[in-house]
């Protein structure tokens, strides 16, 4: 049988062929190994991508966020759009920010914040938004009332007539805004007695039925409504038909105990089992994590952790405690963000590198720092303004930001911080903002235990609800 012949000159000629295509595959695959939205602020960004924190991307420039943000309020406008930042509105063609508290400055009412949220509307003074007179965010005049006496709002006259005590406005709360209604007398109903009242319709209301202390107007089941006594603290609540009293909610006694009694909900740092076991559950800031109710994001560096969301640093090592993030090479966003690292991939300052690029922290623990600040100011713990961008706020007119100024001067240093980590210099300063405020090891913010209202801001302005960055895509 014949046997192949092979010519050294040819086996050279194939190896040297196959190094050169592998070669141009190598050439081809990593010439672009990075991609990125994230540029340093000397470089000239497309839309829609992002300049440091203090910057802002206009006109494909980097420029600064205290600049164009002194150039925009009061400035000529016909539309928001007009006004750039998020924050902003176009009030009577004029730029201007929104966000005040009462107290504090204003030109037009839809600039002030709406008091309490509908669930927390008890009295006819609490169904009324505050409004801009003499140029500042105010609550109305309240004039009590007597017995009979017709009760409502004049919003001519920026006055709330409402009832004295012992008496209610009867109608008053079956709209966002009270209509004509009287003064009617309050009349406390003991245990077994009738609770229920007249239809809103009817023309004399003679009295109004409230429970006395310890006792609520319970529904039967032929319809009636009648005063029985609430459980008291420490009471069986399991399969009961009845309400634990005031204070106290039903709930398992321990993760080991499956009682069910009336109890207090627990505090930060206490005993939980179940999300809405938790004071601040409701916030959207607080939850029940290995029996205890504690923040997102709320452990600090060196506690015992099992995820990245509980710690304050967003980072639970493979040891089991919090850390600081290790750096995280990648090549794209999707990377980031698919490795649990809720992050944007940053290839130093610039839209593409031939190196691996460095995962951006976003901050969570400092951006719950804000929510939790502004939840303590009264907003709903789902709202947070704040991010890159003309997302950036600073309102020094705004007590609601003056207030938490050290929560947003963490979350934007924080920003800033981790940017330089991933290789994006930066060296913008912020009016207002300390930029080096953050550290790993602050303690994070919890929600107040005083704090037992909420703003609602209705449709005026945009609520802005971030879990990152917010990327405008």
């Amino acid at each position: 049988m014949a046997k192949p012949i092979f010519s050294l000159f040819t086996l050279k000629a194939e190896v040297l062929l196959l190094m050169v295509l592998l070669l141009l595959f190598t050439s081809q695959t990593f010439q672009q190994t990075c991609e990125s939205f994230l540029f340093s602020e000397n470089e000239s960004p497309p839309e829609r991508a992002f300049c440091p924190i203090s910057f802002v991307n206009l006109d494909n420039k980097c420029q600064s966020f205290t600049t164009i943000n002194k150039q925009k309020k009061g400035s000529t406008c016909s539309t928001k759009s007009d006004c750039y930042f998020a924050y902003m509105n176009c009030v009577n063609q004029k730029c201007v920010p929104m966000l005040r508290l009462p107290g504090d400055s204003c030109v037009d009412d839809n600039q002030c914040l709406f008091n309490i949220v509908p669930a927390n509307r008890k009295t006819m003074v609490d169904m009324v938004r505050p409004k801009c007179i003499n140029n500042k965010c105010q609550l109305y005049k309240v004039v009590k009332r007597n017995d009979g006496e017709e009760c409502f709002v004049d919003d001519n006259i920026n006055t709330v007539y409402d009832c004295k005590d012992g008496y209610v406005c009867y109608k008053c709360c079956e709209s966002w805004k009270p209509v004509k209604s009287k003064c009617v007398p309050k009349v406390k109903a003991k245990k077994g007695e009738s609770c229920s009242n007249p239809s809103a319709d009817n023309s004399i209301i003679p009295t109004f039925k409230i429970c006395e202390s310890g006792l609520y107007c319970k529904t039967m089941n032929d319809g009636s409504q009648l005063c029985t006594e609430t459980l008291p603290k420490g009471a069986n609540c399991a399969n009961s038909e009845s309400v634990c009293e005031e204070g106290t909610i039903c709930r398992q006694n321990s993760p080991s105990d499956k009682t069910m009694t009336c109890q207090k909900s627990a505090s930060y740092g206490e005993s939980c089992v179940l999300n809405s076991d938790c004071t601040h559950s409701s916030s959207a800031l607080v939850r029940c994590y290995n029996n205890k109710c504690t923040r997102w994001y709320g452990i600090e560096i060196n506690g015992i952790c099992k995820a990245n969301d509980e710690c304050y640093s967003g980072y639970c090592s493979t040891a089991g405690k919090c850390a600081e993030r290790p750096s995280t090479p990648c090549s794209g966003s999707a990377y980031c963000q698919n490795s649990n690292y809720n992050n944007y991939c940053a290839c130093g300052g610039k839209s593409s590198s031939n190196s691996p690029g460095k995962c951006v922290d976003s901050c969570l623990g400092a951006m719950i720092d804000v929510t939790t600040c502004l939840y303590n100011q009264g907003l709903l713990g789902s709202d947070f303004y704040g991010g890159l961008g003309f997302l950036q706020y600073v309102d020094e007119d705004s007590s609601l930001f003056t207030r938490c100024r050290y929560a947003f001067s963490r979350h934007y240093s924080c920003l800033r911080k981790s940017w330089i980590a991933a290789g994006i210099p930066t060296k913008g300063d912020m009016a207002g903002i300390d930029l080096d405020a953050y550290s790993v090891d602050a303690s994070p913010i919890v929600p107040d235990e005083a704090n037992q209202h909420q703003i609602s801001f209705g449709l005026i302005f945009i609520i802005m609800i971030l879990i990152n960055f917010v990327i405008l895509q």
